[in-house]
């Protein structure tokens, strides 16, 4: 059973909530583990208390947690539409840090005019996503609402799951 995309009331979540939410986005509610969770709340104690500058999708991404998640971490040019898209293609789950006061979303989608994301801070909600950007906006490369900011600063953390994990653990 899937479950739906959660908001967020903390202003200072460090992202956790969008991580959490990626994991709901590729996973059903049984598979979710609970050490997945464990993680997050262990990397948001630790970031509000000693102010480091790691990155979310840096850290998860040499966390390496589980091997039932597979992540990609890319930044500066390779964080483009090519990109995500491809992602999408492949059925990854795209959390990447855009300018608005510079917090985390989900995209869900990109078509030929938009970009569909998933912000925890947007209480407003379509299935998979609560804002429809245009991409002129999203891959601007300024620091303005809504885009991804200048090329050199962009990252982007793609999470894939590895293998159907009831079908492995079965095994």
């Amino acid at each position: 059973m899937k479950l739906s995309l959660r908001s967020s009331t903390l202003k200072e979540d460090y992202g956790v909530f969008s991580l959490y939410n990626a994991f709901l986005y590729l996973f059903e509610k049984e598979e979710i583990k609970d050490n997945w969770i464990e993680e997050l709340m262990r990397f948001y104690l630790h970031k509000k208390e000693n102010r480091e500058r790691k990155s979310l999708e840096q850290w998860f991404y040499d966390k390496d947690i589980d091997p039932f998640i597979f992540s990609e971490f890319v930044t500066g040019k390779q964080v483009n539409e090519t990109f995500i898209k491809q992602a999408l293609i492949e059925k990854g789950c795209i959390l990447v840090p855009i300018y608005l006061e510079k917090h985390y979303v989900i995209v869900t989608k990109v078509d030929t005019d938009f970009v569909y994301i998933f912000d925890p801070y947007r209480k407003e909600t379509q299935e998979s996503y609560n804002w429809k950007l245009s991409k002129n906006i999203f891959f601007h490369g300024l620091e303005k609402e809504g885009s991804l900011g200048p090329v050199r600063e962009r990252t982007c953390l793609c999470l894939f799951r590895s293998i159907k994990i009831f079908d492995y653990e079965k095994n």
